[in-house]
C-alpha cells in the first residue's frame, strides 16, 4: 500500500466535507439545478422559468458562457445554472458541486439525437446521489423543441426512455419544451405559443414535485454524511495499517542493521584475537 493515494483520497474527502458544510443558500427553499452539455439550452430555459425574459439573468450564447455555478433566488425556489459537462474537466467538477444540495435536477438535452455517453454517466451519478428520490426528482428536458419535427422529437424521446430504463432502471418524466415559443408568446401575448412551449407544464410539474417531496435535501445530505463518515473511518483504518506496516518495516530494517553491526564487530574481534596470537 502506498501513501500518495491515501493522501489524495483524504484531500478528496475533506473537499466533500467542506461542500456538505457549505450550503448553496441559507434560505429554506427547494434548490433546482440545471445540468447538461455545453449549448444544451440550460441558461435559456432557466431565464424562462425565472421570468427573466426581457433581460437575461443567465447569459446565453452559442459558445460556453457558464464557467461557475450561477444562482438565482425567487420567492419559491433557488435555481442553479451549471457549466456544461463536456466543456473541460474543471467545468465538469464545478458542475457536480451542486448535485448533493439540489432538491430537483433538470437534465437538459438538445434533441439532435439520443443521450451521449457522458450524459448517461452523469445521470447514473445523479441517480446514485438521489437514491430512492431519483425517480421523482430527476426531470429530463428536451430543449429547443422548435428546431425539430414532432415526429423526430417523439423518436428521440422514445430512445431516451429506453436508455434511461437500461442504464438507471427507471424512466424519468420527460418534457419537450421551446424557450423561443414561450418568449415570443409572452412578448406578443399569444397564449397558443405559450401553451405549445410546454414551459408552463414544466413549471407545474416542478411545483408538484417540490410540494410532494419531504425535505429531500435534508434526507440526501444525511445520507451523504453517513457515507462520508464511513469513508473517513475506512481511510483512518487504512492509514493506521500503513503506519503499522511502515513501523514494522523500519523495525526490521533496524534489526538487520544491528545484526550486520554485530557480525562486523564479531569479525573485527576475531581479527584482533588473531593479531594477539601472532
Amino acid at each position: 500500500m502506498k501513501l500518495a493515494p491515501l493522501i489524495a483520497r483524504q484531500e478528496l474527502l475533506c473537499q466533500k466535507s467542506a461542500e456538505l458544510l457549505s450550503p448553496i443558500s441559507q434560505a429554506d427553499k427547494p434548490v433546482i439545478a440545471a445540468y447538461g452539455l455545453v449549448n444544451a439550452g440550460k441558461s435559456y430555459l432557466l431565464n424562462m422559468l425565472t421570468e427573466n425574459i426581457e433581460q437575461e439573468y443567465f447569459l446565453t450564447a452559442d459558445q460556453r458562457e457558464t464557467a461557475v455555478i450561477k444562482i438565482y433566488e425567487t420567492a419559491s425556489y433557488i435555481y442553479l445554472d451549471t457549466p456544461g459537462l463536456d466543456a473541460n474537466d474543471a467545468d465538469t467538477i464545478e458542475a457536480t458541486k451542486g448535485v448533493n444540495q439540489a432538491d430537483i435536477v433538470l437534465f437538459i438535452h438538445q434533441p439532435q439525437g439520443e443521450l451521449e455517453k457522458m450524459e448517461v454517466e452523469f445521470l447514473q451519478t445523479i441517480k446514485q446521489s438521489f437514491g430512492h428520490l431519483a425517480e421523482n426528482n430527476i426531470i429530463v428536458v428536451l430543449s429547443k423543441a422548435d428546431k425539430e419535427s414532432q415526429e423526430k422529437l417523439n423518436q428521440i424521446e422514445k430512445k431516451i426512455q429506453q436508455q434511461c430504463l437500461e442504464h438507471i432502471s427507471f424512466v424519468p418524466k420527460i418534457f419537450q419544451v421551446s424557450g423561443i415559443r414561450f418568449k415570443t408568446g409572452t412578448q406578443q401575448h399569444k397564449d397558443g405559443l405559450i401553451r405549445n412551449s410546454h414551459i408552463e407544464s414544466l413549471k407545474d410539474h416542478i411545483k408538484n414535485v417540490a410540494e410532494s417531496s419531504t425535505n429531500p435535501q435534508i434526507i440526501r445530505t444525511t445520507q451523504a454524511i453517513d457515507i462520508l463518515i464511513h469513508d473517513l473511518e475506512e481511510l483512518e483504518q487504512q492509514l493506521f495499517g500503513f503506519t503499522l506496516n511502515a513501523k514494522e518495516k523500519l523495525n526490521n530494517s533496524f534489526t538487520q542493521f544491528n545484526n550486520a553491526i554485530e557480525t562486523l564487530r564479531g569479525t573485527i574481534d576475531s581479527f584482533n584475537l588473531k593479531d594477539k596470537n601472532i
